[in-house]
């Protein structure tokens, strides 16, 4: 699955670094396909949420929630979000976060959604 990764430097202070690697041991922990120029650290969301449904991404990953702040539920309408602390992903279109906890078990999750919706593999144009 690909990802991005989105850490807001107005909520990280002095961490920014920190936070940065905390997103990128997470991607690696849940085998997901972060690459270092999909780790954005940011002031303002608006224009890189512009771009993600033209990125091809499966989930964003972020340090907290708070760094979704307001954008959550935009975000959720067409990919996951993966939180670093606490340990929560956030399912694309809604419903209740759950833990992640075993990267096996989200990567099946992704392939079954995908076969229902026929995608397998592609992403659906909304």
């Amino acid at each position: 699955m690909r990802a991005i990764a989105i850490v807001r430097q107005d909520f990280s202070g002095q961490g920014v670094q920190a936070e940065v690697d905390s997103v990128r041991a997470l991607a690696r922990r849940m085998k997901l396909d972060l690459s270092a120029r999909d780790t954005h650290v940011v002031t303002d969301l608006v224009v890189l949420l512009a771009h993600l449904n033209s990125t091809r991404t499966d989930v964003v990953l972020v340090p907290s929630e708070r760094h979704l702040r307001g954008w959550m539920d935009t975000v959720r309408r067409t990919v996951e979000v993966w939180t670093v602390d606490p340990p929560l992903c956030w399912p694309r279109g809604g419903g209740r976060p759950h833990s992640i906890i075993r990267p096996d078990r989200h990567l099946q999750d992704a392939v079954h959604q995908r076969m229902r919706s026929g995608t397998r593999g592609e992403r659906r144009v909304r």
